[in-house]
């Protein structure tokens, strides 16, 4: 997930309000592993205030969506049961209630929550009237790209967000299918190249790095080592823009993740990355 490089500071300065942002869009479409996060944060008060109804109803959603599958997956349940299980120990009458009503009404979010589509024409489409479009030339790229391209309005600074989908599904850590995706953010924490992953990436919890095979059309298979988070893979700053430059020049991408399901592949249709690479080169990233 892209919340863990802001949670964690994974090459950039630890961001918790940023960081529970990615968690709230991941918990409101349903995935536990946000739901978890975000529970945590209203008990420690990270990114939000300490809030023990929404601490209770994100952990409460959260369990039952982890299967135990795997090691991992039944770990954060059994956590779960356990903080849930203490929070109500110092919770109200009136707070448990409260958190029963938001838990038995809570329906999860649908589409994409994280990007909202853009058309793919020449002309960019008019920002909602609260947004700051981003000065200099804005992108409604070719392809299946969901752009958004606007500015801070406390300082200025660039907060873009570009992101495509898969091709087709790979199994998610609740074995339903869910497809994969390309994010190239660039806002004041710098320029983030991921790829954002489904399922649990295959590691060890004190391995920084994983190995990516990858292949651009009819090239050679690659494989590289590619810095990991728990559900995504990514490549910050000018290693990043690197990475980005170099797919941009191919049609159709390739890409198997070593993940909890064996090691899943995925494929992406690069028709406008360079686009994007251009638009996101015009800005000051960080």
């Amino acid at each position: 997930m892209l919340a863990d490089i802001y949670y964690e500071g994974r090459g950039v300065p630890k961001d918790y309000a940023q960081a529970v942002d990615w968690f709230r869009k991941a918990a409101d479409q349903g995935a536990p592993l946000g739901q978890f996060y975000l529970g945590l944060a209203y008990i420690n008060g990270q990114g939000v205030p300490k809030d023990r109804v929404q601490a209770h109803v994100w952990f409460t959603l959260a369990i039952p969506r982890f299967n135990d599958a795997n090691d991992v997956n039944a770990t954060l349940r059994n956590w779960g049961l356990k903080l849930t299980k203490a929070l109500a120990q110092r919770m109200t009458p009136t707070e448990i209630a409260e958190a029963q009503r938001q838990e038995q009404s809570w329906v999860p979010t649908m589409g994409n929550a994280v990007l909202a589509q853009v058309p793919a024409t020449n002309t960019p489409a008019a920002p909602p009237p609260e947004q700051h479009q981003q000065a200099g030339s804005a992108v409604a790229p070719t392809g299946a790209w969901q752009v958004r391209d606007k500015v801070s309005a406390l300082d200025g600074s660039p907060d873009f967000q570009a992101n495509l989908e898969s091709d087709e599904t790979v199994t998610d850590l609740l074995d339903q299918p869910k497809k994969a995706a390309l994010g190239l953010v660039c806002d004041h924490n710098g320029f983030h190249f991921v790829v954002v992953w489904p399922d649990f990436i295959d590691k060890d919890i004190n391995q920084s790095t994983v190995v990516l095979t990858w292949k651009i059309d009819d090239g050679t298979v690659q494989r590289t080592d590619w810095p990991a988070t728990t559900q995504g893979l990514v490549q910050a700053g000018t290693t990043g823009l690197d990475w980005a430059r170099e797919w941009s020049a191919g049609k159709t991408l390739i890409v198997r993740v070593p993940d909890k399901h064996g090691g899943q592949e995925a494929t992406f249709q690069l028709t406008g990355l360079d686009q994007v690479v251009a638009r996101v080169s015009q800005m000051n990233c960080g």
